[in-house]
């Protein structure tokens, strides 16, 4: 399959702590009308890798 980009915005801490991970909406519509997932699911997918990116 084709990669998609969707772009995550990560909110941290100043000591680097992330607390919040969000896929961009509109990316996201846009890979989901690619795709044929819903957009929840992409968003979902996105936000699941940069946290298991962070997290390492």
């Amino acid at each position: 399959g084709t990669d998609h980009e969707v772009s995550v915005k990560v909110a941290s801490t100043d000591d680097g702590g992330v607390y919040d991970v969000s896929a961009e909406y509109d990316d996201a519509a846009a890979v989901a009308e690619a795709t044929g997932l819903s957009v929840r699911d992409v968003l979902r997918r996105a936000e699941a890798r940069v946290r298991a990116a962070i997290d390492g």
